[in-house]
């Protein structure tokens, strides 16, 4: 990673078209109520900041004094901010909007719909009618958005989630440039992760239980060895009483 504060290392920063960044739930602005808030530095990477519609920790209201939908983020946070970071943004529908810094790099902000308001889960894990459900939601729904500033959603996959596909001489170049097993997509990236941190995860359990056996034989071998002392010891000692008995009869 590149250093500011020590360029002399010698470190040098990757390529945009090398590396991106995806944050989940990362804290909105209006929850550092006393305190400096910190915003993601601009880059010329392009960044993906994902996070739960209703979601109290990532997206907090921008008009505080609407207590109804304080309340509704904050069960929201308990519902949604945990699972938001298993969401599959290439499969499932998410809204989203694109903005591009002075460097270059573009942020994708993607909101993961949430079909029912977190304030009536409880009605519904008491068993309330889904129909019931929905006319209160819809009831509601409008006067909790009053609550929050939105940018113009579009609906989708986000274009900057997929990797421009190379054509003519580019592609040949990029194909002989490139591992077969290369991930083109952050999707792919995040799999093979995945998958790399699961082969280690194995390995090193294989490890622990080699470790294991080795330590039980061990062991075995260990309480084996008293016993054949002591038939040793026993032998001596009587050996040495049928010499005292030889003597008293000499």
């Amino acid at each position: 990673m590149y250093d500011l504060r020590h360029p002399e290392a010698g470190h040098v920063a990757p390529d945009p078209s090398e590396m991106n960044v995806a944050v989940y739930g990362y804290l909105s602005r209006e929850m550092f109520i006393g305190s400096r808030y910190i915003p993601l530095p601009v880059t010329p990477y392009n960044v993906f900041v994902i996070k739960a519609e209703y979601d109290a920790i990532a997206d907090f209201p921008d008009r505080p004094l609407n207590l109804l939908a304080v309340a509704n983020a904050i069960m929201g946070a308990d519902q949604l901010h945990y699972d938001s970071a298993f969401y599959d943004v290439l499969t499932q529908p998410t809204k989203y909007s694109i903005t591009t810094n002075r460097l270059g790099g573009t942020t994708t902000t993607i909101m993961i719909p949430t079909p029912l308001l977190p304030l009536l889960t409880p009605l519904k894990d008491a068993g309330m009618a889904p129909d019931k459900l929905a006319k209160l939601d819809k009831f509601l729904r409008p006067m909790i958005n009053r609550a929050y500033r939105r940018p113009r959603w579009q609906v989708g996959v986000p274009p900057t989630l997929l990797a421009p596909i190379p054509t003519g001489s580019a592609a040949d170049a990029t194909t002989a440039a490139m591992p077969t097993s290369a991930p083109h997509t952050l999707h792919d990236r995040v799999i093979t992760g995945a998958r790399s941190e699961q082969a280690d995860d194995q390995q090193r359990i294989g490890g622990l239980h080699r470790v294991d056996r080795q330590q039980r034989a061990e062991n075995q071998e260990r309480t084996r060895r008293p016993s054949v002392l002591s038939r040793r010891d026993t032998t001596t000692g009587s050996s040495h009483r049928v010499t005292s008995r030889r003597d008293r009869t000499s």
